[in-house]
């Protein structure tokens, strides 16, 4: 039986130097510009509120330098990309194969889960670093049990280029689920609301809109299956081939993926991907354990691989050669 949760100004001295010539600074000056992609539902929160909020806090310990943040769609970002200048690229899988022409090898530290970490290489190399990740999770008004779960009605929705079944199938050994690919995460969501035993295959999104029902009354309580064996949640910082001054967006990169800025992508409801724990109790801090094992999908995998792997999932979920989507995936 599955373990559930219920949600409920500073002054300087410069010494006086004699007989020697004082040695000059260079202190780093410029901007960052960065183009910002979402192709998911992020936490409580926009990913790009986020990403601004920490690059503020950037330009402040570094005087003079100063982050420009843009949120584009993949297909902005692609015609852009032709002929304007950009230094850094945050993406999601789907996104990746779209901008790998665009990007450079990445060369400074990373500070990363392994699995996180090598679903940012393309052809050997590094190009993408990841910054933070969301998870997949089941959602009831009564008690979940996985093993008993076959014949439940499971509603879910998509992304642009994710695979919500893939955590399904991974996480269970059958389900009767058809895909809709026109319904979004949202309209499962709305859905489940006026559903008495329906399931929602949902997200940290999810968590965050039935925690604020529960709080205000609206719902009496929310059980809730962390399904931490996959995720496709996850955004990646890429430098670009053009990059202004490379290693001023290396030193940024570094800087989001420092513990300390790690520990805060819970004001977005989100997941660090450095293994650091954010969450304390609860289902979110359930799946926080999982990520050291969780599975995922290269950051760069096609649209056709994307598409080959929702089709393995929804056939795994219902219980045919679940092997198969193991195929697509990095642990």
């Amino acid at each position: 039986m599955a373990t559930f949760f219920l949600i409920a100004a500073p002054v300087f001295i410069i010494p006086r130097l004699t007989q020697k010539k004082a040695q000059s600074v260079t202190i780093k000056q410029g901007i960052i510009e960065l183009w910002h992609i979402e192709t998911f539902e992020g936490g409580s929160a926009s990913r790009v509120d986020w990403l601004k909020a920490r690059a503020a806090e950037y330009e402040k310990q570094n005087k003079g330098i100063y982050v420009h943040i843009s949120l584009l769609t993949v297909e902005q970002a692609v015609n852009m990309a032709e002929s304007q200048q950009f230094d850094l690229v945050s993406f999601s899988a789907g996104a990746g194969t779209n901008l790998i022409g665009y990007l450079d090898e990445y060369k400074g530290a990373i500070n990363a889960i392994d699995v996180f970490t090598d679903s940012g290489i393309f052809c050997g190399k590094q190009y993408a670093v990841p910054y933070m990740t969301g998870g997949y999770f089941l959602f009831s008004k009564n008690e979940i049990n996985l093993d008993e779960i076959a014949k439940s009605e499971i509603l879910f929705g998509f992304g642009q280029y994710n695979s919500p079944l893939t955590a399904l199938a991974l996480s269970t050994a059958k389900t009767q689920v058809t895909a809709d690919y026109s319904v979004t995460q949202y309209k499962a969501y709305e859905r489940f609301l006026s559903s008495k035993n329906a399931l929602l295959l949902g997200t940290q999104r999810d968590e965050y809109r039935l925690g604020n029902r529960v709080a205000s009354g609206s719902l009496p309580s929310i059980y809730a299956v962390a399904l931490g064996n996959f995720t496709d949640l996850t955004q990646y910082l890429a430098i670009s081939q053009v990059c202004s001054d490379v290693d001023m967006a290396t030193d940024f990169i570094e800087y989001l993926t420092s513990d300390g800025v790690q520990a805060k992508v819970s004001r977005c409801n989100m997941f660090s991907v450095c293994g650091i724990t954010v969450y304390q109790n609860g289902f979110m801090a359930e799946m926080e354990k999982n990520l050291n094992k969780i599975k995922t999908i290269n950051v760069f995998s096609t649209e056709l691989t994307i598409e080959k792997l929702l089709e393995a999932s929804l056939n795994a979920a219902n219980g045919i050669d679940k092997g198969e989507i193991l195929f697509f995936l990095s642990s």
